[in-house]
């Protein structure tokens, strides 16, 4: 199985069922806040990282990067993501993206954008996971503005 095909059998896992880091990211409660920070950074992080490589992978279809400057980038921002997601507790996931990092660094064309393709969906995919675990609805019982407080 090569990289972009085990990316998207990574997808495919955690399309219908949590991905272990979400599941812990969900279960952690410190009053006032709880780690609600961590799962915001969390949730900032996975939609930041996606976005760059997007913009990276659009660069480059564009003309307005050059492959070399795109997959250096890639590599770069893959590598950077993929450890923050480590650090939320996606192993799995991070492994799989730094493993396509390098990669990245040879790729052709094609298969630069097939990688950036499978990584943007399964960092996506996890962003939507991490993102059902905040309350939204709730935030501002966590912390409530009183009137007058917020100007």
């Amino acid at each position: 199985m090569n990289t972009v095909e085990k990316l998207t059998a990574a997808t495919r896992a955690i399309w219908h069922a949590d991905p272990k880091g979400a599941a812990r990211l969900a279960g952690l409660h410190r009053p006032p806040s709880g780690d609600m920070p961590k799962r915001l950074y969390a949730n900032f992080d996975a939609y930041w990282f996606a976005g760059i490589l997007y913009q990276l992978r659009e660069g480059r279809r564009t003309g307005e990067l050059t492959l070399e400057g795109a997959r250096d980038s890639a590599a770069l921002f893959a590598r950077y993501g993929a450890a923050r997601l480590k650090l939320w507790g996606f192993d799995e996931e991070s492994a799989l993206i730094d493993a396509a990092a390098g990669e990245i660094k040879a790729a052709g064309e094609k298969q630069l954008d097939d990688l950036l393709q499978a990584i943007i969906v399964l960092v996506d995919t996890l962003n939507a996971w991490i993102d059902a675990t905040i309350p939204w609805a709730a935030l501002g019982d966590v912390a409530p503005v009183k009137p007058g407080e917020a100007k």
